[in-house]
């Protein structure tokens, strides 16, 4: 029963994931920049931007790796490009996150959190900060680092505790181990 409960399960998220990618495939090549001042009226952010960032992380599940980094590339870019805080912000964090489930070396996803801890702190953007400190104290104790990383990677944890979960502030329970940290990303998928 389990298994078929398991596959079942894996079966509808992969149809979901199809199906998610394929809206997010019509959502850019129907994109029209002419529209771009109607579209800021109604989101916050940067549509393209969003497209394109959620598509990465869609192809990320999806297997589609090259094009993932690719699409995360074309966020940042774009992001870039508007010279909008708040969207580059978006961008940086999802490329460090797609940067990351396809396995790409601590280094460079240094480069991306320190790029986002920077830009938040000097635009004062609260909750991106706390992002960036997590995703640099992650690459820190990927580093070998750890008593650099995991207090950084804990204080920005809990500073996002009251944005994201119906946790206590300080509760842990959903950080990985530290051990578990490199390459936890895969094994996840695999298992």
């Amino acid at each position: 029963m389990k298994i078929t409960v398991q596959a079942v399960t894996v079966d509808t998220f992969a149809h979901f994931l199809s199906n998610l990618s394929e809206l997010l495939e019509k959502g850019l090549a129907q994109f029209d920049p002419a529209f771009r001042p109607v579209y800021t009226e109604l989101l916050p952010d940067d549509l393209l931007v969003l497209l394109l960032a959620h598509s990465s992380q869609v192809l990320v599940c999806l297997g589609d790796l090259d094009r993932a980094l690719s699409r995360c590339e074309t966020a940042v870019a774009e992001a870039r490009r508007l010279s909008d805080p708040h969207n580059l912000a978006i961008a940086l964090g999802y490329a460090w996150q797609t940067r990351r489930c396809v396995g790409a070396e601590p280094t460079s996803l240094l480069r991306y959190a320190d790029e986002l801890l920077a830009l938040a702190v000097e635009h004062e953007l609260g909750q991106y900060r706390d992002v960036g400190l997590m995703f640099r104290g992650w690459s820190l104790a990927a580093l070998g680092r750890p008593d650099d990383g995991i207090p950084l990677l804990t204080r920005g944890a809990a500073a996002l505790t009251p944005y994201h979960c119906a946790r206590t502030p300080g509760d842990s329970r959903f950080l990985p181990t530290p051990a578990a940290w490199p390459g936890s990303c895969r094994r996840r998928w695999r298992t």
